[in-house]
């Protein structure tokens, strides 16, 4: 099975300051890891490092997915090609021929809630929102194991973040695909999340201070599930 493990990774962007240090995981296909920590605790340096964006300091990290994409919090769209245009650019190195790559991000698209009136649209067409699921269309329309999202849900309203929340639980609950996040929002890591790791700011850096696992199918954490489980959080992350 297709897997990461993190072991006993530190970084340092000068040297001398540990941003982390000693952070071990293990993580397979078929399920979501959260990282939940406070701004500024190295959650995005440690997602980029398991994407091998960056390069570990210290320790190592192994990994066997075959085909990852990354979301960012802010869209990343080209300002001078349309909708399906971004989405299709990820497929250009592919044996797909040109009416197949069309028709393929046409259906990721789709699939994101865009609609066919909005494919020739540019970015400074969309609102925030629109923008963001072009850039979910364009990750997933390579059908990467594994997804990297870095807090691309932050400042989208509530019925977009649980459209997008839905499309993605449904990928992994068919073992197509495994998920790796960063997030500051304890709500969002409860629904989502089979295993949450706190991380928190110390004075030899950050490190994973408490971990948690959460073994009810996502299709059954109702409100009072969530809420039970903020608050447990909520208290561990005080700690």
């Amino acid at each position: 099975m297709e897997k990461i493990i993190v072991d006993k990774i530190s970084h340092s962007f000068d040297g001398t300051t540990m941003i982390f240090s000693n952070v071990s995981f293990t993580f397979h296909k078929g399920s979501i890891v959260s990282i939940l920590g406070a701004s500024g605790s190295g959650k995005t340096t440690i997602l980029q490092i398991c994407a091998e964006i960056l390069k570990q300091t210290e320790g190592k990290v192994q990994n066997s997915f075959k085909k990852s994409s990354f979301v960012f919090q802010e869209s990343r769209l080209l300002p001078w090609q349309n909708v399906i245009e971004n989405i299709s650019l990820v497929l250009k190195d592919t044996l797909l021929s040109k009416k197949e790559i069309i028709k393929k991000s046409q259906e990721i698209a789709l699939l994101f809630g865009l609609n066919e009136e909005d494919f020739k649209k540019y970015p400074k067409d969309l609102s925030g929102g629109m923008k963001q699921r072009v850039s979910f269309a364009r990750a997933l329309v390579v059908e990467p194991t594994l997804l990297f999202l870095d807090e691309p849900f932050s400042g989208l309203d509530i019925k977009l973040k649980e459209e997008l929340y839905t499309i993605l639980l449904k990928k992994v609950n068919k073992g197509d695909l495994g998920i790796i996040f960063i997030t500051h929002d304890i709500m969002e890591s409860v629904i989502l999340s089979d295993e949450v790791l706190i991380i928190k700011i110390g004075s030899q850096g950050s490190t994973i201070t408490d971990r948690h696992r959460f073994n009810l199918k996502y299709e059954q954490r109702d409100n009072e599930f969530v809420y039970q489980n903020m608050l447990m959080l909520a208290d561990r992350f005080k700690r």
